[in-house]
């Protein structure tokens, strides 16, 4: 079995030189990994999609990963201007917002990448071992991982925020406010609000999200997770699974059965044909008029003809009561 690098790695060779008789010379070439690359595509795409829904306001995953995957189509959204602009006076100051929750496209972003990043270390053990990558141990070792670098990651922006806060009050520290700051100052809670929400969303992905799961899929998950919470989101997810099923039901029903209307309608066209209805095809009056024959003798082919002498109907011939009203009088 081949090894498969989780990296782009650097390989020493030692090539034949051309001339015979000469020492072989060190050559240093890059050994591509599929498995990085995945990676990278994966988490450029999850930067992407956040940057798209923090700009655009827009939620829907699968138009966020259409969006994804057209940056002219992006940016004519982005310039459009769709989340609307808060013109109203902030209740904290402005140098606070930067401490504020993100919100969903943060969550898309930091979950679509901790699944990349867990998706990755699944792939390459996997490639390694021979084994299923679906597999209870390999998952349990790809949660691991990446539950240990949100710990890590997460705890380095920790510590960043605090600092940041730190310089703003230098002479306040990290502590409950009294009354005479409580309208400018930030609790712990509030300073540390970004990590704690990037935790969340990064250790929901490491623990929750399973091998292979779709971009699409990934973020109704975190979006059920944070609308729903740890304990419900799953019932929601199966609940909407089986209302899209029945959609689906519904509209290939309804389809059968305009399909049926529709060759009922067709059998009965044809059972009235058959019965000599109504047939657009067949003869017209005009065409019968064309083909019945001059009994006149003056040459006009159709309409009123005078059958001769004899003949009944309306016409100039002798017979009928014609005779009895002869020059004005009775006869």
């Amino acid at each position: 079995m081949a090894y498969v690098p989780l990296f782009t790695e650097t390989q020493t060779t030692f090539p034949p030189s051309l001339r015979l008789g000469t020492e072989f010379e060190t050559l240093n070439s890059k050994v591509p990994s599929r498995i990085n690359r995945e990676y990278t595509n994966a988490t450029q795409q999850a930067y992407d999609i956040g940057n798209i829904a923090a700009a655009t306001g827009i939620t829907h995953p699968q138009s966020l990963v259409n969006l994804s995957h057209d940056p002219m189509a992006a940016s004519m959204v982005r310039s459009m201007d769709l989340v609307p602009k808060d013109n109203s006076r902030s209740v904290r100051p402005d140098p606070y917002k930067k401490f504020e929750e993100q919100g969903l496209s943060s969550d898309y972003r930091h979950a679509l990448g901790t699944s990349a990043f867990k998706d990755s270390i699944i792939d390459w053990a996997a490639s390694n071992l021979g084994m299923n990558k679906n597999s209870g141990i390999l998952n349990a070792i790809g949660s691991g991982v990446a539950k240990g670098a949100t710990i890590f990651e997460e705890g380095k922006d920790a510590l960043s925020r605090l600092k940041e806060y730190s310089k703003m009050h230098p002479y306040d520290g990290i502590q409950d406010y009294d009354s005479s700051y409580e309208k400018e100052g930030l609790t712990l809670s509030e300073i540390l609000a970004q990590p704690k929400e990037d935790f969340t969303a990064n250790w929901f992905a490491a623990d929750q999200i399973p091998f292979g799961t779709s971009p699409v899929k990934k973020m109704e998950m975190i979006d059920a997770y944070r609308k729903y919470g740890p304990q419900l989101y799953m019932r929601q997810l199966q609940n909407k699974k089986k209302q899209n099923f029945q959609d689906i039901v519904r509209r290939e029903e309804a389809a059968a059965a305009a399909e049926k209307a529709r060759l009922e309608r067709l059998e009965r066209l044809g059972r009235d044909k058959d019965r000599g209805g109504f047939d657009p095809s067949g003869p017209t009056q005009k065409s019968i008029r064309r083909r019945r024959e001059d009994k006149s003798g003056r040459g006009h082919i159709g309409g009123f003809t005078d059958p001769g002498k004899g003949s009944y109907g309306p016409h100039k011939a002798d017979g009928g009561l014609i005779n009895f009203y002869r020059y004005g009088g009775f006869i």
